[in-house]
């Protein structure tokens, strides 16, 4: 949370009624892992604005992003889990269950699993015949540019991880115990069991050697339950064409296959620290592995349990944010990285109290696609519309107590929301507690299109925790609150 401003000056000063702001940002704060005590920001995100030439700093919580049903190119509804979708030659895949689609189009294939992501890679642009990589952990399949598909099984590598990577004219596939193994260049449809290299540089748990890869400029990162590999091309006649990279290997394992994403010049997992616990780490060729985990986040992974294995997270591009989104399980809850900024948020399913109910992501032309865990479809994420699906969902912004640096009564005169005005009626709910949310106070709207929303004569306390809410189809973006307190005995 932002640092409070205290009250100061003598005790004639402290007669005197004070206005005091509280910007409208900072981390998530969990004493535990309930929801319901505590600062929360709920289905939004931060916006740190700095005027270069006054060098002040603006904060914002902004209402994020609504989806929208993508009308001709999202699949029939029904078809089972979620998958992954992937934008390639101009149209767009996406696979359920055990089929494959191209646009509306089902490929006729029949996938040999249900259930788990499925891995996509796509050939250079340059091999004589161009595919698109689908891996769905036992078998290959190799969708042409006229969406013909080759399904590949000989000496292909099974059961593996489901992941699939492309480096330098390679695919890439993973087993559990460690081992990776890479087809004949630019030509996927063909496997040599000889081309492997297994990654052994730290001990871990035969099922567990190998969880999952990712592609970073000219590395192949790899990773067990207990460390992490890293390998180059070395163009080796023989075996594997790779090499280690012994001095960048390090002692942060994978808690989670379908956590680790890749952004650019990043990698971003949910991490095994062994006896510290899990976390989130990001790791960047320049920088090297960094942990961006709170203290709260770590206590919410930690609480997964053995369901940290099946949490799932994708990345989110939108307004100029990078977002790493990850979904758990067993809290049933979704929790957001901003890259940008630092700062953990968290999303929610329209009807509130359940983690957001998207399992994948691609861009495709000027669109960003999500695809729903269950209900079969594909949506756009809008910049102008604030409902998922049609649904209103609300925007949450729950303060820490705040005490302004004394625990004497404070009468609360005032309170205005600082923000923008909107140009229709958008209804802002405020309350507030004073027993550490035990109990709540009667709810107050506020208009944000008035050019003043606030609320008067808001009693007295010692410690306060303010929130707002917000369900409309509207933009909220708020800086802050302004209170006008008189200081008490």
């Amino acid at each position: 949370m932002a640092e409070e401003k205290k009250f100061t000056g003598s005790s004639k000063a402290d007669d005197d009624i004070q206005t005091i702001r509280i910007p409208s940002i900072g981390s998530l704060l969990f004493r535990g892992t309930a929801a319901s005590k505590d600062q929360r920001f709920v289905n939004g995100f931060f916006d740190v604005l700095k005027n270069p030439e006054t060098q002040k700093t603006y904060y914002y919580f902004n209402k994020r992003w609504g989806l929208t049903q993508t009308g001709g190119i999202r699949p029939p509804a029904g078809n089972g889990t979620a998958r992954g979708c992937y934008s390639w030659n101009g149209k767009l895949y996406s696979c359920y269950g055990t089929s494959l689609y191209s646009g509306t189009t089902d490929l006729g294939v029949t996938l040999t699993s249900s259930t788990g992501l499925c891995g996509f890679a796509e050939t250079r642009s340059g091999a004589g015949t161009r595919y698109l990589g689908i891996n769905d952990g036992i078998k290959l399949f190799l969708i042409a540019t006229d969406d013909t598909v080759t399904t590949v099984t000989t000496n292909y590598p099974t059961p593996n991880t489901r992941d699939l990577q492309y480096m330098d004219g390679y695919f890439f596939v993973l087993q559990n115990t460690g081992v990776h193994y890479h087809c004949t260049v630019d030509d996927p449809t063909s496997w040599d069991v000889t081309k492997f290299l297994t990654a052994q540089m730290y001990s871990a748990d035969i099922n567990k050697a190998g969880i999952g890869m990712a592609r970073l400029g000219n590395y192949l990162v790899q990773f067990s339950e207990k460390h992490e590999q890293v390998f180059y091309d070395a163009a080796n006649s023989s075996g594997s064409a790779l090499s280690n990279v012994e001095q960048l290997a390090n002692q942060i394992g994978c808690a989670s296959t379908d956590s680790i994403e890749q952004l650019e010049d990043r990698i971003i997992w949910v991490s095994n620290l062994g006896k510290a616990g899990l976390s989130v780490h990001m790791l960047s060729e320049q920088g090297g592995a960094r942990e961006v985990a709170t203290p709260a986040i770590k206590r919410i992974l930690q609480a997964e349990g053995t369901s940290i294995s099946t949490c799932v997270a994708f990345i989110v591009q939108q307004g100029g944010h990078a977002l790493y989104v990850l979904n758990l399980d067993s809290a049933n809850r979704t929790f957001v990285y901003d890259y940008k900024e630092d700062l953990w948020v968290e999303w929610e399913v329209a009807a509130g109290g359940a983690k957001w109910p998207i399992v994948a992501s691609c861009q495709h032309g000027n669109a960003l696609i999500c695809q729903h865990a269950t209900n079969g479809w594909l949506y756009v994420m809008s910049p102008t519309i604030y409902q998922d699906d049609t649904v209103n969902f609300t925007w949450l912004m729950r303060l820490g107590r705040v005490d302004f640096g004394t625990n004497q009564y404070k009468f609360a005169k005032s309170l205005d929301i600082i923000g923008d005005i909107q140009s229709s009626t958008t209804n802002v709910s405020l309350q507030y507690s004073d027993d550490d949310w035990t109990t709540l106070s009667t709810a107050r709207t506020l208009n944000m299109a008035l050019s003043r929303a606030f609320a008067m004569n808001l009693g007295m306390f010692r410690r306060r925790s303010f929130q707002l809410s917000y369900a409309g189809n509207n933009p909220l973006r708020v800086e802050a609150l302004e209170l006008r307190i008189k200081l008490g005995a």
